[in-house]
């Protein structure tokens, strides 16, 4: 929904552009520092975080535990419960108050129809004499099988912004690409290429997912237990604020990392040796210039020779 279509349509704009506006290298890397400088301002998507979901004994306490009590799945509502956490099975209090499990909310009793719960941990207990007082009491049930549904507004807000990062981020790509091959020589351009990603490989694809992965276990608040005692099993619980600020600043140190050495490119680069006296040599009105090609593209006559002016466009 995001990654595709945005990466996708910025390949192809940025290539596309490069060529319709027949930019020239000085050209495609000032248009690759607006392309970044405008990702880098989308990259605030990252500050939209909603507050974590009410979860007992991770993100607030038990109901019937004092204030100031450490958070924890047990309770006296489950102490007699011999609780295992190797199975989460949440379920979501009519208070909108989630549990690990219906073991863990405190559950004595299940109407199996609706997966409905009535449940110790949960607000406003109501005891019934049987099961049929139960079954007519429905509406009294203190929890549903599920997990608590969420009410942040940020979703669609956040999409949209995400995929306008990631579109202007691939904007630049083509383009970067084209501004590489310009700046060396015809035989070395595969060297080029070859240096190049070595070094985004050593800098960013190696050791990224891995800083990811550090951080995004960071802000977990809620591990699964395994069978095995010394090892964790998935991450059930994110913290929504920590992973919305971890994520910000790598986005944001990427990002800017990037503008900055586009625009030491720019500002460092320097034409070619001649190309301001061949650009004017390929212009229709320079004496200088021999008929056009057999393929319609205008030649110069260099040292007996006629070269084809196929990368001298646009102005310096």
């Amino acid at each position: 929904l995001v990654t595709v279509p945005a990466g996708g349509g910025g390949t192809f704009l940025g290539g596309y552009l490069v060529k319709r506006l027949s930019l020239h290298c000085a050209g495609i890397i000032k248009f690759c520092v607006i392309a970044t400088l405008i990702g880098v301002t989308f990259t605030t998507c990252f500050f939209l975080s909603c507050p974590n979901l009410a979860f007992a004994g991770v993100t607030t306490p038990y109901e019937n535990n004092s204030v100031g009590t450490k958070l924890s799945l047990e309770s006296s509502c489950n102490a007699d419960c011999e609780c295992s956490r190797t199975q989460f099975d949440p379920i979501c209090g009519l208070d909108d108050v989630m549990y690990y499990s219906p073991c863990y909310a405190g559950c004595m009793h299940e109407i199996s129809l609706h997966d409905a719960k009535v449940c110790l941990c949960s607000v406003t207990l109501f005891m019934f004499e049987d099961e049929t007082s139960l079954l007519n009491n429905f509406g009294s049930y203190q929890a549903m099988n599920r997990m608590c549904a969420s009410q942040c507004p940020y979703l669609w807000p956040f999409v949209a912004l995400a995929f306008l990062t990631m579109f202007f981020t691939f904007l630049s790509t083509m383009p970067a690409l084209s501004a590489t091959l310009r700046c060396v020589q015809d035989d070395q351009r595969s060297f080029a290429l070859g240096i190049q990603w070595i070094k985004v490989r050593l800098i960013g694809t190696i050791p990224a997912p891995m800083v990811f992965g550090a951080l995004i276990d960071e802000t977990c608040i809620l591990w699964q237990e395994s069978c095995h005692q010394d090892e964790n099993g998935a991450c059930l619980v994110y913290d929504n604020k920590y992973m919305s600020r971890y994520m910000l600043a790598l986005a944001f140190i990427g990002k800017a990392a990037s503008l900055l050495f586009f625009f030491l490119a720019w500002w460092f680069y320097i034409p070619p040796t001649g190309f301001k006296e061949a650009l004017q040599a390929a212009t229709p009105t320079s004496p200088d210039a021999t008929e056009d090609g057999e393929d319609g593209r205008p030649s110069i006559l260099m040292n007996g020779h006629t070269n084809h002016a196929t990368t001298i466009t646009g102005d310096i």
